[in-house]
C-alpha cells in the first residue's frame, strides 16, 4: 500500500469514528425526547381490580371505584364512587377535592349547581352508572356504619348538599364525586384523585381506558 492509499485510508477511517460518536452522542438525546414524561409515584396506594384503587397511610383510608368511567368517558362527565375514613377526626372540603390529568391539568370537583344545572343528564347518567357500581364499604374493615357524603344530590334523595363533611374512623363516608371535563371528554391515560383532608394528601390512580 502506497503513503497516499493509507493516507486515504486513515482519514476514512477517521471520519467513520467521528461518524459513529456523533451518532452515539445524539442518540440519548433523542431517544429521550420520545419517552413520555415519568409516572407519578403513588405511595400507599395499590390497584385492588381493574377500576378499584385504595390508599391507606395507617392515618387515612380511601377506595374509589370507576367501572363505568373507565370505558365509558366519551362525554363530560365522569363519577368516582368513593369510600373514605380518618383515625383522627379531620375535615374533607370539596374545594380539597381534584383530579389531575395525564398532560398535568388539574379538574376540581364539580360543584351541586353545575351538576344539577341539566337534571335530566344527570339522571340518566346515574342510571347508567348503576349496573357498574361497586360497593366500596367491605374494603373498610372494623367499619360498623356509614354516613353519606353529601357533595351532591338529586331531588329525590332528600337531603342537603354541604361543602364539607367530618371524617372518622367510623362511620365511613360514603358517596360519589363526579368531575367535569373542560374540554367535553376525558382523554385515556392515568388519572390522579387527590383527597386533601387536613392531616395530608391521599393520592389514588384513576385509569381511563
Amino acid at each position: 500500500m502506497t503513503g497516499a492509499s493509507r493516507r486515504h485510508t486513515a482519514l476514512g477511517l477517521a471520519s467513520l469514528a467521528l461518524a459513529l460518536a456523533l451518532v452515539l452522542a445524539l442518540a440519548p438525546g433523542r431517544h429521550a425526547a420520545a419517552q413520555p414524561p415519568p409516572a407519578r409515584e403513588l405511595p400507599y396506594t395499590r390497584m385492588l381490580g381493574s377500576a378499584l384503587s385504595e390508599y391507606d397511610d395507617k392515618h387515612a383510608q380511601a377506595v374509589a371505584a370507576y367501572y363505568y368511567s373507565q370505558r365509558r368517558h366519551d362525554g363530560p362527565w365522569i363519577l368516582v364512587e368513593l369510600g373514605f375514613r380518618t383515625r383522627q377526626r379531620a375535615t374533607l372540603r370539596r374545594d380539597h377535592i381534584e383530579l389531575a390529568t395525564p398532560s398535568g391539568d388539574v379538574v376540581p370537583l364539580s360543584g351541586q349547581r353545575r351538576w344539577g344545572a341539566d337534571p335530566t343528564r344527570a339522571v340518566r347518567l346515574l342510571q347508567q352508572v348503576t349496573p357498574s357500581r361497586h360497593q366500596v364499604r367491605p374494603y373498610f374493615q372494623g367499619a360498623t356504619s356509614i354516613n353519606r357524603l353529601r357533595f351532591f344530590s338529586r331531588p329525590q334523595d332528600g337531603y342537603t348538599v354541604v361543602d364539607l363533611e367530618d371524617s372518622l374512623w367510623d362511620p365511613v363516608l360514603v358517596g360519589d364525586l363526579l368531575f367535569e371535563s373542560p374540554t367535553g371528554a376525558w382523554e385515556p391515560g392515568r388519572y390522579v384523585l387527590s383527597i386533601g383532608y387536613g392531616r395530608g394528601i391521599a393520592s389514588l390512580p384513576i385509569d381511563l381506558k
